[in-house]
């Protein structure tokens, strides 16, 4: 009906009593992000604690880092759960343009210069000069959009 909101978490806030539905609204959220983004936190932690060759693999200080990581998006699921919408615009923004479009594009280019035994073409270089250049813009626009959503 009309006077439906677009995200879950705005419907259950109008309803008296629903704090335990918005709670887990905010728990499914959490699962969806910690589900679908695992190498995207992989990577996060291996750039800020890259794996000892002779020490175990997940030492004490990774794991945590992963709980610190796992906390923060519990503590942004939560106090963000009646801007579920604006939060997974946000984040497609962010991440759907990274690994999507820009990471994609860098690594064919290094692919093709490295293994492609020819010279790119100055044409064939602009593509994707590009490709990254509508990457950037696209991520920045969505990201400052969903940014205003967020503060209005």
């Amino acid at each position: 009906g009309t006077d439906l909101a677009q995200s879950v978490a705005d419907n259950l806030a109008a309803i008296q009593g629903a704090a335990l539905g918005r709670l887990i609204a905010a728990v499914c959220f959490l699962i969806k992000v910690q589900l679908t983004a695992p190498l995207l936190l992989n990577v996060i932690v291996v750039s800020m604690w890259a794996p000892s060759e002779s020490g175990p693999l997940w030492p004490v200080g990774r794991v945590a880092l992963v709980l610190a990581i796992t906390s923060a998006t519990i503590l942004c699921a939560v106090v963000l759960a009646e801007k579920a919408a604006v939060v997974a615009s946000l984040t497609g923004s962010l991440l759907v343009t990274i690994t999507s479009v820009l990471f994609p594009a860098l690594v064919h280019y290094c692919l093709t210069c490295r293994l492609g035994g020819r010279r790119l073409s100055l044409w064939e270089k602009a593509e994707y000069a590009f490709i990254v250049c509508f990457g950037i813009f696209t991520g920045v626009l969505g990201s400052a959009l969903a940014l205003a959503d967020l503060m209005a």
